[in-house]
């Protein structure tokens, strides 16, 4: 069994899973390690980095290649030059599940002024910008003390940045509790059961109860794998994608947080995700029950989130559950920095 979870978490995270298409000649298709390197042997000149300045021409579609932190991402934008609309998108090119880990910040420069939003990637499905569900952005706000005027370039900025768990410095003993039997104190693994009241314990003590539960705790089994491995000198505070993987809704890809339900298989689901999925597991097409997963409730209580406009003076952290409602009220969400504030006598207008 121990062998069928590890290559399940191959097979989960195998880089040929997932196959992309040349965002510049859109023929060629390959993996995302195969898309860098055709990337860098044919169109090594459109690469961009991170965090430095380039001139954005803007035009009716535009597309920008970053390679940042050895990952690929495209950035997809588009311009209106009578309205000064300006529409963008970030998409990310690699694994599916660790998309929504991923922000990035524009910078857009003009007439003095930087302008800073900041943003969820989207994964890189296909290489289509649309209007509906981009970014949007008026760019005559560069010139909001007089008339918009349109304009063919501008300078721009992209950073990324992770969202990544606060740890407490005991996590691993923390967690060592959670993957503990409700019945025999004794520290779980692959099978773990879960009983209809929604406590988990091992194989041996499920099968001495009357009747036996079938229900497995597929989420705490990943947990326990990955802490069966987890030796005392690694850095708990850097080592948490592969752990965090445990505690995404596989419906929203988002964090879980209370309640948390199981279907009669042993998927978790987050709470939003069940409640409109007319009892229907979305993994194993299976029942889902009012079961609850409070060893994955535990675990997930346990975790913090700094807000991701930490970096632009926020300084709110809190459990996921609460961290993405306060970043869509944020007052860092948009952040104008005004260098210089042009004058309408500057600007050539008359009183």
């Amino acid at each position: 069994m121990t062998e069928y979870y590890k290559l399940k978490e191959h097979e989960d995270n195998c880089p040929f899973k997932y196959l992309f298409r040349c965002p510049v000649c859109l023929a060629w298709k390959g993996g995302v390690e195969d898309l860098k390197t055709h990337l860098v042997f044919y169109e090594k000149q459109l690469l961009l980095n991170d965090s430095q300045d380039y001139d954005l021409f803007l035009k009716e579609t535009g597309i920008e290649i970053f390679k940042i932190m050895e990952e690929l991402y495209v950035l997809l934008h588009s311009y209106d030059i009578n309205s000064g609309r300006f529409w963008f998108t970030l998409k990310y090119v690699g694994l599916f599940n660790y998309t929504n880990r991923r922000y990035f910040k524009l910078t857009l420069k003009l007439n003095n002024t930087e302008y800073h939003l900041k943003r969820p990637v989207e994964y890189a499905k296909d290489w289509k910008l649309n209007k509906n569900s981009a970014n949007k952005f008026y760019l005559g706000i560069f010139n909001k003390n007089v008339s918009f005027k349109p304009v063919n370039v501008i300078r721009f900025q992209v950073s990324v940045y992770f969202r990544t768990p606060i740890f407490p410095s005991n996590i691993k003993t923390s967690l060592l509790e959670d993957v503990t039997c409700s019945v025999c104190n004794i520290f779980m693994q692959a099978p773990i059961r879960q009983s209809n009241y929604g406590y988990s314990m091992c194989n041996k003590c499920n099968d001495k109860l009357s009747p036996i539960s079938e229900i497995r705790n597929f989420a705490l089994e990943s947990i326990s794998s990955y802490l069966s491995r987890w030796t005392d000198n690694e850095n708990y505070q850097y080592i948490s994608e592969n752990l965090i993987d445990s505690l995404e809704c596989p419906v929203c890809q988002t964090y879980m947080s209370c309640p948390i339900r199981l279907c009669i298989t042993g998927h978790s689901i987050c709470n939003y995700c069940e409640s409109i999925l007319n009892d229907t597991c979305p993994v194993c097409r299976k029942e889902m029950r009012e079961i609850r997963n409070f060893a994955l409730e535990s675990i997930c209580n346990k975790i913090h989130y700094n807000c991701i406009y930490a970096d632009d003076g926020c300084v709110i952290v809190s459990l996921s559950k609460d961290i993405v409602k306060h970043e869509n009220e944020c007052s860092y969400r948009y952040f104008l920095v005004r260098l210089k504030i042009p004058t309408l006598a500057a600007a050539g207008v008359k009183n």
